[in-house]
Parts: structure tokens; sequence; C-alpha cells
């Protein structure tokens, strides 16, 4: 099957699995990209995220991530809700139903046996947040959108409340064009609406970012941070909220994503009468594994230390 011909069908299979974008790029980072990741982590702002120092060769060069690598599947799965669940704090939207790697991983082993039917020959190796890539600058690559003043990959369709995902794979494909233009203009209300400042033109300081410090970091959150995160709890959408490209998308069609009966544990009463035993059945398949039952209920506290809700 022609290279062209070959694209078209297998875009039209990523849509059937429930994929609401889907572009094709091949194998390369360019150096400009590379730059720019190289300029993010001498100014510091991956704060302790040390794994983002390492494997960069791996990151740079996807063909080693896998050997034999000839197309890259770039796929997007729209996640954007309007439901605002019934609690004391707030949490990201891409947390409120189950953990977007499991449902992701599901449609991608879907997707791999309906090509696999077509393409016999085919060997593959998918990725969501499992492997040193680079993906939003393969998105870029592939056409799908370009990196906001946010820093998140922005479509002019879908928006930014996107979930990225992968398909190495090892048949030649027609890529897209990439994205050549940035959209966001002289817009800076992500910048300027960000409550602790962690955004500027110079990227995202993880140092200052709520998200970073609700859930990556084991640390109890700086006392100048916690001061200005209103009621965020886990994660913060602020600067997507305000994105003029957010205003007009429309809710996700994924029943998976919609607000789970997790939620309702979200409380210092529930977690406190817990054990990590009961928090890991209660919140199994969720996001919120992540943080911990320890460092939710350390969010909370400081969160009302401070008199902040």
């Amino acid at each position: 099957m022609q290279a062209q011909k070959a694209s078209n069908h297998i875009k039209k299979l990523a849509t059937e699995a429930g994929f609401d974008l889907v572009r094709i790029t091949k194998p390369y980072v360019p150096s400009e990209a590379q730059t720019r990741f190289e300029r993010w982590l001498k100014q510091g702002y991956a704060a302790d995220m040390e794994y983002l120092h390492r494997n960069k060769t791996l990151r740079y060069n996807p063909t080693e991530i896998q050997q034999g690598t000839q197309s890259v599947i770039v796929l997007g799965l729209n996640y954007y809700t309007k439901e605002i669940p019934d609690i004391k704090y707030s949490v990201s939207k891409y947390a409120l139903g189950r953990d977007y790697h499991k449902l992701i991983k599901s449609k991608l082993k879907a997707l791999v046996r309906k090509i696999k039917a077509d393409f016999p020959e085919l060997e593959t190796r998918p990725f969501v947040d499992s492997a040193p890539v680079l993906e939003r600058s393969l998105a870029v690559q592939s056409g799908m959108g370009w990196i906001g003043k946010n820093t998140c990959l922005i479509n002019k369709e879908k928006g930014s409340f996107l979930f990225l995902a992968e398909l190495f794979v090892n048949i030649e494909l027609k890529e897209d064009a990439p994205y050549t233009k940035n959209y966001c203009g002289n817009c800076t209300q992500c910048i300027d609406t960000c409550p602790t400042q962690a955004l500027s033109l110079n990227g995202l300081d993880s140092n200052r970012c709520i998200s970073y410090h609700s859930i990556e970091s084991k640390d109890e959150i700086p006392e100048n941070i916690a001061k200005k995160m209103g009621n965020q709890l886990f994660g913060c959408d602020i600067c997507q909220d305000v994105c003029p490209w957010n205003q007009k998308i429309t809710q996700h069609q994924h029943e998976d994503l919609s607000p789970g009966k997790h939620l309702q544990y979200l409380n210092s009463q529930s977690l406190s009468a817990m054990d990590d035993v009961e928090f890991t059945r209660q919140f199994a398949g969720t996001a919120f594994l992540r943080a911990g039952r320890k460092k939710l209920l350390q969010t909370m506290e400081q969160l009302k230390n401070k008199d902040l809700c």
C-alpha cells in the first residue's frame, strides 16, 4: 500500500478507535526544539524532576527509542469538560475521571490490532508519558498544533485540553506538514493570570507551578506558593481556562473521563479515616495515586492553615 493511502487508512482507524486528532510525522526532533529544551533545563525550570535531565540522546533521536522506526503516528484525545463536581477543592479536569494513561493505552491496543490486520509486517511501540519522548515537539512536527505561551500544545479546533500519545511504527507513511505558525499572537492572558507567576515568555518555571507542587513534588508546598493557590488541591487549569482558543471547544465524548465516585473522598475527614490500602482501593485507576494520600492531606492542611478555603 502506497504511503499516502496507508496514512489515510490509519487515520481513519485511529478516528474509529476514539481519538480526536491524528497526524503523522517522521521520527525527528528539530534542532530548535532541542535548543529550547536545553535552555529550559539550564534555567532550572525542571525543579526537582531530575529524570528530565536524563536520556537526552533518546529524547532527541526517536529512532534510538525504537529501532527501525520510520514514522510516528501522533494522537490527540480531547478531555475538556464543563462538568464541575460538587467538591470543596479545585481539581484539574484531567483527573476528574479515570487515569488517562489507562484509557489511552486501551485505545492504543485496539488501534494496533486494527492496523496489524491490514499491515501484518507492522512493528510498533506505543507511548503515553512512558518514555523520554518530546511529544509536544513531535506533535508540532506532525501539524497537530503549536506550543502556546501556556506551554501546552494548542490546536485551532480542539484547543489545548488534549492528551497526547504516539505510535512509533516501522512502516513508511506520508507525513503531514509541520505547524510553522504560532497563533498566540500578542495575547498574554495565561501569563498574566497565573497566580504564582510560573509562566513567562521564557516558558514554565516548575518551581512556581501549582500543578508541580500539588502533584509531582513530594515536599511541603512552599509558603509563597501555598498563599496563592486558592482552593487548588490537585493540579491547576487556570492558564488553559483563560486561553481564547479554549473558549469555544466542545465537551469530550469519553465516559471514562467524566467525574468519578472517587471525588467524594476528597476531604480531610475521609482521607484521615483511611489507611493507604483503603486509599488505593478507593482511588484505584485515577490520577490521584500519583500524589498519594499523605500528600493530599498535607496540601489540604496547608490550604486550611492559610485560610484559603
